[in-house]
C-alpha cells in the first residue's frame, strides 16, 4: 500500500525495472519516490529485520521520509538522512532504551536539465552503482546506519552528472548476500557488478531477467536469506 506505484516510478525514467523479493509476505525492504522542484527523490531503504518486525520500520521509514521531503521541502540527501536518523531514534525512543534498529539506504536526487541529469546522493551502508558512457561506476556510502547509536561521523553528498542514456541502479544487500551452491557463499557485489557491466545496454526489463537467472543459478535449493530490492534505471 505504501510502496510507489510503477508508473510514478516511469516518471524517472520509461526504461526501469524492478526487482523487489520480500524473504516473508511483508518485508523490511521499501522504496520511496516523489517529485518536488523539478527534482525526483529517490531511495532504496533496507530496515532490520523482515517479515512483520521489519516492516514496522518500513512504515517508520516511509512516514518520516514523507514529513522530511513532503512536508518540511527538504531534497539535500545528506540532510534528508541526517533528520531521518534523529526521527527514527525519536520514534524508537532510542535515548532511553537498547533498541538500536534502524536502517541502511542509499538515496538520491535526480534534475534532468536538457541531455544532462544532475544526480546528488547520499548512502547510509548502501552504494549507488552507475554506467556512464559504457564505463561502471560507484559512489560508495557513508559506513554508518540510519538510527541506533548516535555517530558524530556526519553523512555526506556526492555529485554526478550523467548523460541521456546512461543507466543508475540501487540496491539493498539482500542480492548479494544472497547464499547458494555447495559452500552456500554469497552471490557477492563483485558478482553483481560483473552482470551490469555486461549486461548495461541491454533494455532495462530484460537486464531483470538476466538478473534473476543469474540470482536463481546461484541460490538453488538454498532458502531466500533476506528481503530482495533492486532497481535500474536508463535515463
Amino acid at each position: 500500500a505504501i510502496l510507489p506505484k510503477m508508473d510514478e516510478l516511469a516518471q524517472i525514467s520509461g526504461d526501469f525495472f524492478l526487482i523487489y523479493l520480500p524473504k516473508d509476505i511483508v518485508s523490511g525492504d521499501f522504496y520511496w519516490h516523489t517529485v518536488l522542484d523539478n527534482k525526483h527523490v529517490v531511495a532504496v531503504v533496507d530496515c532490520t529485520g523482515h517479515g512483520v518486525p521489519g516492516a514496522f520500520m518500513s512504515m517508520i521509514g516511509n512516514t518520516l521520509l514523507n514529513e522530511i521531503v513532503g512536508k518540511k521541502q527538504i531534497t539535500e540527501p545528506a540532510k534528508i538522512l541526517e533528520k531521518l536518523h534523529a526521527g527514527v531514534r525519536y520514534s524508537l525512543n532510542q535515548e532511553k532504551n537498547s533498541n538500536h534498529d534502524g536502517m541502511d539506504m542509499s538515496l538520491c536526487t535526480l534534475e534532468k536539465t536538457g541531455s544532462e541529469i544532475q544526480i546528488v546522493y547520499a548512502g547510509a551502508k548502501n552504494a549507488l552503482y552507475y554506467v556512464q558512457a559504457g564505463k561502471l561506476g560507484i559512489l560508495e556510502p557513508d559506513r554508518r546506519s540510519i538510527g541506533g547509536e548516535t555517530n558524530k561521523v556526519p553523512f555526506t553528498n556526492k555529485s554526478l552528472t550523467l548523460q541521456t542514456g546512461d543507466s543508475l541502479y540501487l540496491t539493498t544487500d539482500g542480492f548479494i548476500d544472497q547464499a547458494g551452491g555447495n559452500l552456500r557463499s554469497s552471490f557477492t557485489r563483485s558478482r553483481l557488478l560483473h552482470l551490469i557491466q555486461t549486461h548495461h545496454a541491454d533494455k532495462m526489463e530484460n537486464q531483470k531477467n538476466t538478473f534473476l537467472q543469474a540470482l536463481q543459478a546461484h541460490q538453488g535449493n538454498t532458502l531466500q536469506r533476506d528481503d530482495i530490492t533492486v532497481i535500474g534505471f536508463r535515463l
